[in-house]
């Protein structure tokens, strides 16, 4: 039953969005080159435009890398993006900052990557309203995932209950991720460090773990500090003790 209300809603979307056209965003996706990265950032892009980026940089041109972020995209247009990421064999990086998509667009996409049918590695969902249902999502989805190595959460809302449930699913299920940033995630307190803690010591493939700005005390900083020098497969940055911004933007 669920599944046919589900096939009931894309089939409304779909209707809702078929008369569409942008013209000049189809314009930019024609010029740019097959297989090769998309720029669509600070695009005013609204949900409906995401059809035509799904069939037209997705599809029709097999983008390696698309960028939509700072436009008012919403879960509607993270549900359409969904759809396309379900059999993607082309798309490596997505990056969806400072849109509007929240918990529910998360969900939609968390679930399009959780059964290995894509090649995306690099996921960024910083500034996207993201909270500890949105981070519940993303765990369950580590937990099966065997293809993201750069997951960016920063600037959202995710809180201690979050934490423990991705640095769970690090601990005990995934084999692949190698960069995770949750910077800026300020309803964190001092009882992640002791989630991350555990996380650092038993992780098995994660190599750089950003945590700026998290209002951490000085006292548990150092502890993260300490775990990381203890486990020497992984590398911490805690309040830009030794990385960048720019960095980070290059593993985009």
């Amino acid at each position: 039953m669920y599944e046919s209300i589900k096939i009931k809603i894309n089939i409304k979307l779909l209707l809702e969005f078929i008369d569409y056209q942008n013209p000049q965003l189809e314009q930019i996706i024609a010029q740019s080159n097959n297989r090769s990265r998309i720029d669509l950032d600070e695009g005013k892009l609204i949900d409906q435009d995401m059809t035509i980026v799904v069939k037209q940089a997705m599809i029709n041109k097999q983008c390696a890398k698309l960028i939509l972020s700072s436009n008012p995209i919403t879960p509607k247009g993270a549900l359409i993006l969904a759809s396309g990421l379900k059999n993607n064999s082309i798309l490596q990086r997505l990056l969806l900052c400072s849109t509007r998509i929240g918990d529910l667009g998360v969900q939609y996409l968390a679930k399009a990557i959780s059964n290995n049918n894509n090649v995306l590695k690099v996921l960024s969902l910083s500034g996207t309203g993201i909270t500890d249902d949105g981070a519940e999502h993303l765990a369950v989805m580590l937990k099966t995932n065997r293809t993201l190595t750069h997951l960016f959460l920063s600037n959202n809302e995710i809180s201690d209950e979050g934490i423990a449930m991705l640095a769970n699913a690090l601990q005990n299920h995934n084999n692949t991720l190698q960069t995770l940033d949750l910077s800026y995630n300020k309803r964190m307190t001092n009882l992640s460090a002791d989630f991350l803690i555990e996380m650092i010591k038993y992780t098995r493939t994660l190599k750089l773990l950003f945590v700026w700005y998290c209002n951490l005390s000085k006292e548990n900083e150092d502890r993260l500090r300490k775990a990381a020098q203890a486990n020497k497969n992984i590398r911490m940055s805690v309040n830009n003790s030794w990385i960048h911004v720019k960095n980070i933007l290059y593993l985009m």
